[in-house]
């Protein structure tokens, strides 16, 4: 049987959070690569899922890529026959920069700027 629906990625990294202390779980969920590769070709991409009380559904979700046809390969292909098969895809720039101390990642639309940092091999409280 040959393999037709798969993807690979270099360069991903995950940010996971809460958007308050009281949340009992985390409730922003940021999956982005610096390359995805997949049959419909390569591009930097990733997925975003936001829902503002964790019990509720993501008011904000979708696949991202500054390629439209590589973000529209995930849902009907790597996520058939799940909630996430019909998400959207949203049109971002995506920067995966790696470095000795840790990962930077940050996406954004043209009017929606999102940065975060993830550090590895220190302290979450650390400064900077």
């Amino acid at each position: 049987m040959p393999l037709s629906a798969w993807m690979s990625w270099e360069g991903g990294v995950d940010l996971v959070g809460a958007t308050s202390p009281e949340a009992q779980q985390p409730n922003v969920i940021v999956h982005v690569a610096r390359l995805v590769h997949t049959p419909a070709g390569s591009a930097p991409a990733g997925m975003l899922l936001y829902p503002p009380p964790p019990e509720s559904p993501p008011v904000c979700a979708g696949f991202v890529s500054p390629d439209p046809v590589v973000g529209a390969y995930f849902g009907p292909n790597v996520f058939a026959g799940t909630p996430f098969e019909g998400l959207p895809v949203v049109t971002a720039e995506i920067e995966v920069y790696s470095r000795r101390l840790g990962i930077h990642q940050s996406y954004c639309t043209s009017s929606t700027p999102l940065r975060a940092q993830q550090c590895v091999g220190c302290s979450p409280h650390a400064p900077g």
